[in-house]
């Protein structure tokens, strides 16, 4: 594991996505402010990503996770742009819920929240790993605190980050000694 120290002598190359705010976005600013070079990316354009981050080191780039295909095209192509060939950091933490009785939930809204939440971070995982076993960087997927006691109202989104939860921890074996794999919990942000 490479620490990310504020005086660590390399900047690494980090990609976040969902930040266009919330976590994803602290993170990003975070990152930047420690001199990383930071890929972000969001379901929302941005009409000016240097001003939106206020750091010229955060590219910001629209991948809407509800088409979870392009937004991998989308991501691969930007960072080819970049001219980056590894990945030292990967956090996955865009995500979608309904709130509502899973009865009042329209279909339309549970494949949404399963190709935000789900399908787009495993089609990532699938991309980027060349990239992540290049640096021998880190996976870090962001689930939520919801999965160990369940939660009202949140039925689909909770089944979601379960099943990321899933395959964060099979990622973990599957690459182990060639990327790191790690899931986060936060509770409600």
């Amino acid at each position: 594991d490479k620490p990310m120290a504020p005086n660590h002598p390399r900047s690494h190359s980090i990609l976040i996505t969902g930040a266009t705010d919330g976590i994803g976005f602290l993170l990003a600013k975070a990152y930047a402010g420690r001199g990383h070079q930071v890929l972000a990316t969001g379901r929302r354009g941005i009409a000016d990503d240097e001003a939106f981050f206020g750091m010229p080191n955060i590219t910001y780039v629209t991948a809407d996770q509800t088409d979870p295909e392009h937004a991998t095209q989308t991501i691969l192509s930007t960072l080819s742009d970049l001219g980056w060939r590894d990945l030292d950091l990967v956090i996955l933490n865009g995500a979608m819920g309904w709130v509502g009785p899973p009865s009042e939930e329209a279909t339309g809204k549970i494949g949404e929240q399963i190709a935000v939440n789900f399908t787009a971070p495993v089609l990532f995982a699938q991309a980027l790993a060349p990239l992540l076993f290049s640096a021998k960087g880190r996976l870090v997927f962001v689930g939520s605190s919801a999965i160990t006691k369940g939660r009202g109202a949140f039925a689909t989104y909770c089944a979601t980050k379960a099943a990321l939860d899933g395959l964060a921890r099979s990622l973990a074996e599957e690459w182990r000694g060639r990327a790191g794999v790690t899931i986060l919990h936060p509770g409600p942000t």
